[in-house]
């Protein structure tokens, strides 16, 4: 054992370390020893496998063929490295890859490529930074530009749901305080899928009951508080979000992540939102240091949950930590223009970082032995793709170097130069002066097999619509109402501090009867009118039915929420987050290619292009039931498209109270017979194959004729109709402004001929939004619309109850206090 003395600015580290530094691996195996490899990793110096690697065999031969041409065996390191940077999570191999006849991958055809089309067709500055930076960027004003990035850490909180919600929302803060020169991160926003918290699944990662998944009502409570320490302690408000619960999610939740920045269109006369690393920077690694936490974070993620998922992976979180630098950067450094780029060390820890980086110089070289640690004993190999948290990595030029150090310094931020970037297309890497990994940028990046991948259309049995007999509209409202899926989420949204940073407008809890918003706005800049507005569509319950068409609904609820806050259509970007299962499964590949094309289809008849997005693959769950059986469990196929918009001025925003009594109650869009996957369906167990639709041109015009209503001040108060119908709608307005409405809903405007009270109340048709409106305005407002896609329904009253006249003189009523009852029942009982 040699002993090891390193001064380290004012502190002293004292350690023996193993003589230990890189191995050569022998890949010139046979198939199954090449499995085996990919599948449990590289074994130790004690023949112990490491972890996995999330390397398919086709991967590992192109990785020997590239070793074979270079005259040697890759090292430990090098292979590690490169399953990091071609991990699924990092390298989004499914999306990029051709499908069936998409040539290009569905990214670049259907994401990407509906983006590029708008951005033609527009032909203004609305899009700044597109899918090439850690965050997407759009124009708030002549001066600022907002960015917007929504991330997954499903894996990480099905093991550890506290650390792994908690390092999900640091670590999208790091992608925006990494967008560009630096963004600040102003909001947070957050979403969960859960199962039913009051249900038992005994599910076992390994045979004989061993390896137990966690509880359902232990992972809530281990999610809900990572999101809130996360966001507290950073001083970031998270004021939007949502939460959805089925038992497809009883083996893995999923956790959804964002960050809202802001930052500057140009500091110094140049570009923010524009950095480049360049040849003789100094790699500069700021904020925590390096232990053993987080290692193969980025390749667990990219399997199958299993037997062999390591806790070890999920890192540990330190919002104090990221606070300090974040500050440091925002406040101290980026305005100064004292570094020419940065990001964060995310998945990979600094070999993800690093190499991303030197892409924009050409190369790098790293000193391993310079990376400071939490404590001693760490390979150099684990201190290389370790993704202890929270860390960034800075391009310095030597100029500038002592004075960024200092500032850092002065914020209490540590900060060490561990390398260089160079112009030479190489990776290399050295520890105690050996080189232990050296490869070209090229095979690094781009070395992968591209693979070719087939779908199937999966079989379905095609059902009528179902009018159900049933007449007890009350206790049937009732009860979906008191569904999970829709009753108060308070108790989540009032352990987050939305009002920390003093720019909230429109708050999560809306009205007296603090009703859980679809959507929330701030406002920014103290000496600016504009807001941010903030939403989000989502229904896994249609994907099974009809991807295409839950892809549409996804995107259609994300816009309608943020027009009826007070947006125009023309201000609205969207973001892309696909959770899906293994490829593997060829129908859920077909309904993933669908869902991807919807997107496509709806971004450009809305205009709305997308300006960021991340994709989660093999949600899937390979382990064991009670009875030592094998089971497979895969989360329902689930997209989430978050909204962004940018509104003129906080005079126009809306929320969904009703101000006055005797305020007319009117209904824009046609109700249809869709009950299809709807909670309507759930609560009578209905298979029904009738998705809603969109249709897209109608309600595009509809949400301009909105947009130039509420512009000349004639709306008093709009809801989304979304999950739950039209009667979730308006009981929620009746909630949340504890007034009554007497509506009659006998001749609303429908798609088909006949249809029936309960498709009427619970039919979730999209593209359709309740307002109410003054009586003095009547006429005014009216003139906005066709009269086939305006329906005039009611009024408000002062009794504390909504009456309900429906079709064949059918009637009931309920009290808000019925509906208070129900909408805050309590989720854990």
């Amino acid at each position: 054992m040699l002993k090891v003395r390193i001064i380290y600015r004012n502190s002293t580290q004292t350690f023996f370390e193993n003589k230990y530094i890189a191995k050569s691996v022998n890949l010139n195996l046979s198939e199954s020893s090449l499995k085996k490899i990919a599948k449990e990793g590289i074994k130790d110096e004690k023949g112990k496998r490491r972890g996995t690697l999330g390397l398919d065999i086709q991967s590992l031969k192109a990785i020997k063929s590239y070793f074979d041409i270079k005259g040697r065996k890759p090292k430990d390191i090098e292979i590690e490295t490169l399953a990091q940077t071609w991990s699924e999570h990092c390298k989004h191999k499914i999306f990029s890859s051709r499908i069936d006849n998409v040539k290009k991958g569905l990214f670049d055809t259907y994401i990407k490529g509906a983006t590029r089309k708008i951005i033609k067709k527009r032909k203004d500055n609305f899009c700044v930074s597109l899918f090439s930076d850690n965050a997407g960027g759009i124009s708030f004003d002549k001066k600022w530009v907002v960015c917007h990035k929504v991330e997954t850490h499903n894996t990480p909180s099905a093991l550890d749901p506290f650390g792994g919600a908690l390092t999900g929302i640091t670590g999208v803060n790091r992608d925006c305080i990494g967008f560009g020169k630096g963004a600040k991160p102003i909001v947070n926003t957050y979403g969960f899928c859960f199962s039913n918290p009051n249900k038992k699944h005994a599910l076992y990662r390994s045979k004989n009951r061993k390896d137990g998944l966690l509880s359902p009502r232990f992972i809530i409570n281990g999610v809900i508080n990572g999101v809130k320490v996360g966001g507290n302690c950073s001083g970031i408000p998270t004021p939007q979000g949502f939460v959805y619960f089925d038992d497809g999610y009883s083996a893995k939740p999923l956790v959804f992540c964002g960050t809202v920045g802001l930052i500057p269109k140009k500091i110094k006369g140049k570009f923010a939102h524009i950095k480049k690393a360049r040849p003789g920077d100094n790699i500069l690694m700021i904020g925590g240091r390096v232990g053993k936490d987080g290692i193969h974070g980025a390749t667990f993620s990219s399997e199958e949950l299993g037997t062999l998922s390591p806790v070890t992976a999920v890192q540990i979180g330190d919002p104090i930590t990221q606070k300090k630098f974040s500050d440091a950067i925002i406040k101290e450094l980026r305005d100064k223009d004292l570094y020419n780029s940065l990001t964060d060390n995310g998945a990979g820890g600094l070999s993800s970082s690093v190499g991303e980086m030197a892409k924009e110089s050409g190369g790098f070289i790293v000193e391993l032995d310079l990376v400071p640690l939490k404590y001693p004993g760490l390979q150099p190999w684990e201190i290389w793709i370790s993704e202890s948290q929270e860390r960034m990595t800075m391009a310095v030029s030597s100029k500038n170097l002592k004075k960024v150090i200092r500032l850092l310094n002065k914020r209490g931020v540590e900060a060490t130069v561990i390398g260089k970037f160079i112009k030479k297309n190489k990776a290399i890497v050295r520890y105690k002066k050996k080189e232990i990994l050296n490869m070209d940028m090229n095979f690094l990046h781009e070395g992968y097999p591209r693979k070719f991948l087939k779908s199937k259309k999966p079989m379905f049995i095609q059902t009528k619509s179902v009018h159900i007999k049933t007449k007890n509209y009350k206790n049937t409202l009732l009860k979906i109402l008191s569904g999970p899926n829709i009753t108060s989420k308070e108790f989540i949204s009032s352990q987050y501090d939305h009002e920390v940073q003093g720019t909230s407008v429109i708050k999560p809890l809306q009205g007296i009867g603090k009703v859980f918003s679809d959507s929330t706005a701030i406002k920014p800049l103290f000496n600016s009118n504009k807001c941010i507005g903030l939403s989000q569509g989502i229904y896994p319950n249609y994907t099974s039915i009809d991807a295409y068409n839950m892809a549409a609904c996804c995107i259609d609820t994300a816009i309608r929420n943020l027009i009826v806050t007070g947006c125009d259509l023309s201000a609205i970007a969207l973001l892309d987050n696909f959770c899906w299962c293994s490829p593997e499964n060829f129908e859920k590949l077909y309904q993933l290619k669908m869902a991807a094309k919807a997107c496509h289809d709806l971004s450009l008849a809305f205009e709305t292009p997308f300006i960021s997005g991340k994709d989660s693959m093999y949600n899937d769950f390979n382990g064991y039931d009670k009875k030592n059986r094998k089971i497979k469990i895969s989360i329902p196929p689930t997209l989430l498209i978050s909204s962004v918009g940018i509104i003129k001025s906080y005079k126009n925003l809306l929320t969904i109270v009703p101000q006055d009594v005797d305020d007319l109650v009117y209904i824009i869009g046609k109700t249809g017979n869709e009950i299809g996957g709807s909670e309507f369906a759930k609560i009578f167990a209905i298979n029904n194959n009738n998705v809603p639709q969109v249709y897209k041109e109608t309600a595009k015009e509809n949400y301009n004729c909105f947009s130039k209503a509420n512009q000349n001040k004639l709306i008093t108060s709009a809801i989304s109709v979304g999950i739950g119908g039209l009667g979730i709608a308006l009981s929620k307005m009746a909630i949340a402004s504890q007034k009554g409405l007497k509506v009659s809903l006998n001749n609303i405007n429908t798609i088909d001929k006949k249809i029936d009270n309960n498709h009427i109340l619970f039919s979730e048709s999209q593209s359709r939004i309740v307002v109410t409106v003054n009586p003095y305005n009547k006429s005014r407002f009216e003139n906005y619309f066709k009269k086939n896609q305006l329906s005039f329904v009611g009024k408000i009253i002062k009794s504390k109850k909504i009456i309900f006249t429906m079709h064949n003189e059918d009637e009931f009523e309920v009290g808000i206090s019925s509906l208070n009852n129900k909408y805050r029942k309590d989720l854990f009982s």
